[in-house]
């Protein structure tokens, strides 16, 4: 089996380098290179060199349905690699933020199939966050400030990795492969209400599970003095366009439809929040792949004080290229005091499936 795979590479290569010869001699030392049939032959090389990339990728790791590859292609980024159902590639991957945390990037598809993927696609994260975010102040005569996710006022106190199969710390060094089926992140960090060393309000403790297809988030909170909480997020997807136009809200059937890529209804005035249902579960998808299904889930309503704000989970049209859902709670009009010592345990759960139909 090696053999035969070995022999139709070395096929392949041999093949590329002799058309490769004739190219270069079309294109650079005969008048064809500007002609209709020069620039042809560029095309075709170029899709050659592609098709060829991927065929060869192809042949990279091996991987079951049930497993996973760990690995870090650079400074501050996780990647795990792993089939989704139709046995396209999956990158499920993780970024460093300046202040220490590693939150959830997104999800990518490879077009390449190597891993590392030379070549993806976004279908949803990028940039903004999924975890948890807080709208935080001292006391009613204070401003607001939003802390956790992607607005930092949160800092790294301890981070490891774990194989949970045997509840081994892994020890991952970049460009290195490590092969899986679960992986436990687990970090501890101190929310704040800014940079000073004495702002510090709450202790977190969050636990993130990755399998194939599958994120989860065990988060534990305890508030270490008295604040006031504004409308604020205990869960979050950030979608592109292509793969989240559409918002299935699982208890109540409603569909609702954002514009497509280029195109929103939110102005400088006016924020187009959709739905605002009391939903624990919510099912987005797109025009690019309608089968890939993204689906969001909190534990239950008492995760956001059973949904008596007024935006409860709505899904936001947030400008031309992406879309994001939101499980909120409080309202800023009303902030709740969480006194010293409260402790919150808040469970979200990401993950993939394909099928035609909602």
């Amino acid at each position: 089996m090696f053999k035969k795979s070995y022999m139709k590479v070395l096929i392949v290569i041999a093949a590329l380098l002799v058309f490769s010869l004739f190219a270069v001699f079309v294109l650079v030392k005969t008048p064809l290179k500007n002609t209709e049939l020069g620039k042809a032959t560029k095309s075709f090389v170029k899709s050659a060199i592609n098709n060829t990339k991927k065929f060869l990728g192809a042949g990279g790791p091996s991987l079951n349905e049930n497993e996973m590859i760990l690995t870090i292609p650079g400074e501050g980024v996780i990647q795990i690699y792993s089939l989704l159902p139709d046995k396209n590639l999956l990158i499920t991957q993780f970024n460093k933020k300046e202040w220490g945390t590693w939150n959830i990037e997104g999800w990518f598809a490879s077009n390449d199939g190597f891993i590392p993927s030379d070549s993806r696609t976004l279908m949803v994260g990028g940039g903004s966050d999924w975890e948890y975010v807080f709208r935080v102040r001292k006391d009613l005569g204070n401003n607001y400030v939003f802390s956790g996710g992607n607005h930092g006022l949160e800092k790294l106190k301890s981070l490891k990795l774990i194989n949970p199969m045997d509840n081994s710390e892994i020890n991952l060094e970049k460009g290195k492969m490590i092969r899986l089926e679960k992986l436990q992140i687990e970090e501890e960090t101190d929310l704040s209400f800014d940079d000073t060393s004495n702002s510090k309000y709450a202790n977190v403790k969050r636990i993130y599970s990755i399998s194939p297809n599958k994120i989860t988030l065990k988060t534990n909170f305890e508030f270490t003095s008295d604040i006031f909480m504004g409308t604020s997020y205990v869960c979050m997807l950030p979608t592109s366009k292509n793969y989240g136009r559409y918002a299935l809200f699982k208890e109540s059937g409603n569909v609702y439809t954002t514009p497509s890529e280029g195109e929103t209804y939110t102005t400088n005035s006016f924020e187009n929040f959709l739905g605002k249902e009391a939903s624990t579960t919510v099912e987005v998808w797109g025009d690019a792949k309608p089968s890939y299904k993204f689906i969001t889930s909190i534990r239950d309503s008492e995760m956001v004080d059973n949904f008596t704000n007024e935006f409860k989970t709505f899904y936001w049209d947030l400008n031309k290229y992406g879309n994001k859902l939101y499980f909120s709670k409080f309202d800023n009009e009303n902030a709740q005091k969480i006194e010293k010592g409260t402790k919150w345990e808040n469970y979200c759960e990401w993950y993939i499936e394909i099928k035609d139909t909602p």
